[in-house]
């Protein structure tokens, strides 16, 4: 949640409010009630894979960065998930991983993203929709919502 923040330039790049106050919990986004502190409320969303990808990239269109829940790996007893960003590059959808310096692209393509996708829904049983974290601003009056960082 706080790449929501970052992206947004609501809080320093180096800032890191929830990690740190969660310790890397696997929380997903169990806690989103805490960026109404921000003006923006959230909403944990599920859905099928044509149906996240369209949303995810109207989100895109907005301005707005969703945050995905993706499977990275798993073993006999565990599975591993990451949180990644998506965004609007040129036409394609793309995801980037926010934990890394500078963003590092998880997937250059709205074809790669699809199979990014397809990825978790294959390798989670009975899985069969995309968990995502898509978010609006919080109007106030007059005042305008937050800029997109650049």
């Amino acid at each position: 949640m706080e790449a929501v923040l970052k992206l947004h330039g609501l809080i320093d790049p180096d800032a890191f409010p929830y990690q740190n106050k969660f310790q890397n919990e696997p929380i997903g986004f169990e806690k989103i009630h805490l960026l109404l502190a921000y003006r923006i409320e959230g909403k944990d969303t599920w859905m099928p894979l044509e149906d996240a990808i369209n949303k995810i990239t109207s989100e895109t269109k907005s301005g707005r960065f969703p945050l995905v829940s993706l499977l990275t790996g798993r073993d006999k007893d565990n599975t591993f998930w990451h949180i990644f960003a998506a965004r609007q590059h040129g036409c394609e959808l793309q995801l980037i991983d926010p934990g890394k310096l500078g963003g590092e692209i998880h997937a250059t393509s709205t074809d790669e993203v699809r199979r990014v996708f397809e990825f978790t829904l294959a390798k989670v049983p009975n899985r069969q929709e995309i968990n995502f974290l898509t978010y609006t601003f919080i109007n106030c009056g007059d005042e305008t919502q937050p800029k997109i960082a650049t």
